[in-house]
């Protein structure tokens, strides 16, 4: 009696023991999920954003070019999801998903890992603004580049 008393109280001392384990690490991961949400620097990035921008080859819009279609969702946890579709062919959109990556000390550039062409953003008032790959300015026909935020 004393031995099935005794492991009686081990398992459920061992069994207490792994819950308020989970418990911990649970909190530790909301903690973390807020501390994402809460830096201002990443929330003025978070959004829903679209625009028609000149195409992948032009840095203004060209006679004729109906441009390129361009849907950016960016998350708090630094995910995105971007769709491009090309309005001048009758091609399905391409859908990029992944993470993306600060590319200054001050949070107000970002690149979309694994995109290629027009893939660098800079904050701009009130929207997003697709800069140079290579230089990482803005175009001389900044306004042709602006996405709008809907959300």
């Amino acid at each position: 009696m004393k031995k099935t008393l005794l492991t009686s109280f081990i398992l459920a001392s061992v069994s207490f023991g792994c819950s308020e384990s989970n418990d911990v690490s649970k909190n530790e991961k909301s903690s973390a999920k807020i501390k994402v949400v809460s830096d201002p620097k990443m929330q003025a990035w978070v959004g829903h954003y679209t625009a028609v921008t000149p195409c992948a080859n032009c840095v203004t819009r060209c006679e004729g070019c109906e441009g390129i279609g361009i849907d950016l969702k960016i998350n708090a946890d630094q995910s995105f999801v971007f769709e491009r579709t090309d309005n001048n062919a009758d091609t399905k959109p391409v859908v990029f998903m992944g993470r993306f990556r600060f590319i200054d000390p001050d949070k107000r550039k970002i690149e979309l890992m694994g995109v290629s062409d027009k893939h660098k953003f800079a904050l701009s008032e009130g929207s997003i603004e697709v800069i140079d790959t290579k230089t990482e300015r803005f175009f001389d026909s900044e306004d042709e580049f602006l996405l709008d935020k809907l959300t």
